[in-house]
């Protein structure tokens, strides 16, 4: 098994409007693979965080305990 985020199963998390619109924050599950559980925090942050840039997303925050990832769309 490998790590992956599940973008297909992305909601809505929030909306905040500035002047130039809207800006959604989307929720996403992420499930982490056996190798990627001993690695240190810091290192799975980076590497989520360029996943999701290959998607034209960015990352947020990612919520360890349930699994979750917040994130933007450019």
């Amino acid at each position: 098994m490998k790590s992956i985020i599940y973008l297909s199963k992305e909601k809505i998390h929030s909306t905040t409007g500035n002047a130039t619109g809207y800006k959604h924050t989307f929720i996403a599950p992420f499930n982490l693979s056996m190798y990627d559980t001993l690695l240190p925090f810091h290192e799975l942050s980076f590497r989520m965080s360029v996943a999701l840039r290959k998607h034209n997303r960015f990352l947020r925050h990612q919520n360890w305990d349930e699994m979750t990832i917040l994130y933007t769309k450019y």
